[in-house]
């Protein structure tokens, strides 16, 4: 079986570092997230829902600019595929 990726900066960082480099150089502002499957609601117990989420092994990294104004656009997000051993850019397209 082939071994995956540990998904933590410090891991990603030494096996990626041109890719590393260049999305922190680019952007401001990092922030990652886990990918997360939620159940939905399984039960109610007396008026108190419960719902089960699970975490992913896998993360998003977003990149923020500042800007002037006090508006937040985001452009393009960054994710690390275990199947192509390498970051994915994704654009993101404004509304």
């Amino acid at each position: 079986m082939e071994e995956r990726t540990i998904m933590n900066s410090q891991n990603l960082q030494s096996l990626f570092p041109k890719e590393y480099e260049e999305f922190f150089t680019k952007n401001n502002l990092i922030v990652s997230s886990p990918h997360v499957i939620n159940r939905g609601n399984v039960m109610h117990l007396e008026g108190i829902k419960v719902r089960i989420s699970q975490k992913m092994p896998t993360k998003l990294y977003i990149g923020v600019n500042m800007r002037k104004d006090d508006e937040v656009h985001f452009q393009t997000c960054t994710q690390f595929s275990h199947l192509r051993h390498d970051f994915e850019k994704k654009m993101i397209e404004a509304e």
